[in-house]
């Protein structure tokens, strides 16, 4: 006797697993940390960094309005984090969150949300510290869209940067918006100076992404296949 074979078949990851290695793996290779924030925030902060805010989705019975009502962005929660290091004179910080943002266009009470795959980072303070020979090197747009533009290049994308004044948390004159086509996969830009006070937090510079679009961006076409002139049949003629 002898046992059965089967060679079976190996795994693999998802597309929305690929994905998220990759967005990681640039993240960190540009010299951030990943960080993982609440997905539950406050009625303010959850519309904040967002242009077209959807319907609240709120808990029933909150334990505390802090944690009232689902995230429609990750940056605030990355903020949060910002200035508490900030508070204790961490100023150098380049922080990412890789998670779920929640959009609801339906009735809150009968219908649950969209989840949105998201990527979302933060940088303050000092690219490169002061030594005998260079001048130190702070934190600019630049230095954030160019995190973005590596990432777009390995994921082979074709993105445009157009400017924007739609979000009242950032700054009108250095904040950009992110778009593929016609599809708008994200934003970048320094936080508003009075957004940046409310924090209590020195010169930001944020960017965050619509992993979801991204994800759908990235599957090939259906190529287009003419239909047969002749019908099939199924009898002998």
């Amino acid at each position: 006797t002898s046992l059965p074979k089967d060679d079976g078949t190996a795994g693999e990851l998802t597309a929305t697993q690929k994905l998220r290695r990759q967005v990681r793996t640039i993240a960190e290779g540009a010299g951030l940390t990943e960080i993982i924030t609440y997905t539950l925030t406050t009625p303010e902060k959850a519309v904040e960094f967002t242009a077209q805010p959807s319907n609240l989705t709120e808990l029933m019975w909150p334990m505390t309005v802090d944690r009232s009502v689902l995230r429609q962005n990750m940056i605030s929660g990355i903020l949060d984090t910002v200035a508490y290091n900030v508070a204790r004179k961490n100023k150098n910080l380049a922080l990412y969150e890789i998670g779920k943002v929640f959009e609801q266009t339906g009735n809150p009470k009968e219908e649950l949300p969209n989840e949105i795959n998201s990527f979302a980072f933060a940088l303050t303070g000092l690219v490169a510290e002061k030594d005998f020979q260079t001048a130190a090197v702070p934190v600019d747009f630049f230095y954030a869209k160019g995190i973005l533009e590596a990432l777009f290049t390995r994921l082979g994308l074709q993105v445009t940067y157009t400017a924007t004044s739609e979000i009242a948390s950032l700054h009108p004159g250095h904040t950009a918006v992110i778009s593929f086509g016609d599809q708008v996969l994200g934003f970048l830009g320094q936080v508003h100076p009075v957004t940046a006070k409310a924090y209590d937090i020195p010169e930001t510079y944020v960017a965050e992404l619509n992993l979801s679009a991204i994800e759908a961006a990235l599957q090939p076409a259906t190529p287009f296949v003419e239909i047969t002139k002749f019908p099939a049949v199924s009898r002998d003629v």
